[in-house]
């Protein structure tokens, strides 16, 4: 499976199992307390219930998986940043087609958050398009001015692709929306709006294979798609890659990422000097939870991109708080993931940071990179230059 599966193999890791995920400790004889106070996390025993951090996933409920969620949220929502205008930033978000944990509406929600993270480019994952969207006999989701709310927050351009068979009766799939900033076309025509970032969606094959979601939908056998673009940041080219991949296989999802790499090594060949982002919901973690019958195959699609020549790094790691890295999403696991090669970080260009932002609108949390220029970090404002 390549060679972080073996050193996980090999080494042996301890982990304290949290049903569907588990957190990870190099030592065994780690504490697991840590210092509180009002600038630092709380003990990790005090976010979770003695009884749910010794509990065998087995006989842990949706709902108590749900609890320590919103817990983890509760304590970290305080972290909450939003963007500054000399950097750049880009974010995903699964917004649970604009519903929370319990299916309801949170549809103002998710925009206030979408426009408090103030990235430049987000890639949002179960987007609902069309008019009000009957999600259960309880919740009812009229997206009807959706556009023109992304408009009003700033986002002019919305590139999407839907996955089939849609989940309710509109559309159903995944929305990159991109700063105002970034869309000033040369001929300043609205018709051909960022016509140069050579915008692309492609599909996947339909999944052979399904499972439950959401801890009690039976799941179907989608087609599933992703989002490119690419444009020009202070002289360096970058190309964006937003998707979602498959929730029922991990061999799915490695025949989707490998489609994926493909079109990297083209690019890479054509452009050695490009920054290549790969961002969404992986819907699979950084390794294998044997004990986890859904889990116990994951980690090769995370192999598979660290391992790759072209240097994919995982910049979840560039955040050394531990503590807040435990989860994105509702089954205490991580699954979203933003992956960049690594001369996007070793080039003396940029400073970058990695992030969460803590909401309990979603199911999900979203998470982001934010790029602050180093040779111009004295500037008062970025220019924006399309390929």
């Amino acid at each position: 499976m390549g060679k972080h599966y073996d050193k996980y193999i090999k080494y042996k890791k301890k982990y304290i199992s949290l049903t569907a995920g588990a957190y990870e400790y190099p030592d065994a004889d780690v504490s697991l307390n840590v210092n509180s106070g009002e600038s630092n996390p709380p003990p990790l025993t005090q976010m979770f219930t003695p009884e749910l951090l010794h509990t065998p996933h087995t006989q842990i409920t949706t709902s108590e998986l749900k609890e320590s969620f919103l817990k983890y949220i509760e304590n970290y929502k305080h972290l909450n940043n939003t963007n500054v205008d000399d950097s750049l930033r880009i974010a995903t978000f699964n917004v649970h087609y604009f519903t929370d944990i319990n299916e309801k509406d949170t549809y103002e929600s998710i925009l206030n958050v979408i426009h408090h993270l103030n990235a430049d480019i987000i890639i949002l994952q179960e987007v609902i398009v069309g008019g009000k969207i009957i999600i259960n006999e309880n919740t009812t989701i009229n997206v009807s001015n959706l556009y023109d709310d992304l408009t009003n927050i700033g986002y002019k351009k919305k590139i999407l692709c839907n996955s089939v068979p849609s989940w309710f009766q509109g559309i159903y799939g995944n929305l990159l929306l991109m700063k105002n900033k970034l869309c000033i076309n040369k001929k300043n025509s609205l018709h051909k709006l960022c016509e140069e970032n050579n915008e692309t969606i492609h599909t996947f094959e339909k999944s052979k294979e399904c499972t439950v979601v959401s801890g009690s939908h039976e799941g179907t056998n989608e087609t599933r798609c992703y989002i490119y673009c690419k444009f020009n940041y202070h002289k360096c080219n970058f190309h964006i890659f937003g998707f979602h991949l498959d929730v029922g296989t991990e061999v799915t999802r490695l025949e989707q990422i490998n489609n994926i790499l493909v079109q990297c090594d083209c690019i890479k060949l054509s452009d050695p000097e490009a920054y290549i982002i790969l961002l969404g919901d992986f819907n699979t973690t950084a390794t294998s939870i044997p004990d986890n019958e859904f889990l116990k195959n994951n980690g090769v699609v995370y192999d598979k991109i660290v391992s790759h020549p072209h240097n994919y790094y995982d910049c979840s790691k560039l955040n050394k708080e531990k503590d807040r890295s435990k989860m994105t999403t509702w089954n205490n696991q991580v699954v979203d993931f933003i992956f960049c090669n690594k001369n996007l970080l070793s080039d003396d260009n940029f400073g970058a940071e990695f992030d969460y932002y803590y909401t309990n609108s979603s199911d999900h949390l979203p998470i982001f990179i934010t790029l602050k220029p180093k040779k111009f970090k004295n500037s008062k404002k970025l220019k924006y230059n399309f390929i």
